[in-house]
């Protein structure tokens, strides 16, 4: 039978692993003797600190990819979008350079139209680039943090913050 649960350094607290949920000792979830008997052994420190730099990573991954603020609006950062930007930019530079006007309406995330000039446009790679920046201090910030914890708890408590940066 595979585990269905993982004990952690609390004995009175297991994970649910089929979706990470922490279930505290006396829930109508806690597991049944015959289920403790094969869960998967508590995690070590170093083995959890590993765990959570990569969750870290890939949560500051998935917000760098996701969207970012410019402008009182979020804007697209996938890939693609990153390309289009990354395109328009250089439009925008060739129009400055050469003195021609240049225009283009950019959908935001909420589908809203937000008109943009060259200096506009040219705000969108400087927006993202700061957006990045900052999930990446946030990101250096937590696995400090994990690096000085002393326990397989405070490892597990370290958390991205609601907000973001």
């Amino acid at each position: 039978m595979a585990a269905a649960y993982k004990l952690t350094a609390n004995p009175d607290l297991v994970i649910r692993l089929q979706d990470g949920v922490n279930i505290p000792r006396g829930h109508r979830w806690w597991p049944t003797d015959e289920e403790l008997a094969s869960a998967e052994p508590a995690t070590s420190l170093q083995e959890a600190k590993e765990t959570a730099k990569i969750r870290i990573n890939d949560e500051r991954d998935r917000l760098e990819a996701t969207a970012f603020p410019y402008r009182d609006r979020w804007f697209d950062s996938d890939p693609r979008s990153v390309q289009r930007i990354t395109s328009s930019a250089l439009a925008a530079q060739s129009a400055k350079a050469t003195n021609v006007p240049f225009e283009i309406d950019w959908a935001a995330t909420d589908n809203s139209i937000v008109p943009l000039d060259a200096d506009g446009v040219l705000g969108l790679p400087v927006a993202l680039a700061a957006y990045a920046a900052g999930l990446h201090a946030v990101a250096r910030t937590l696995r400090e943090k994990i690096d000085q914890a002393e326990s397989v708890e405070a490892v597990e408590a370290i958390a991205w913050p609601k907000e973001q940066p």
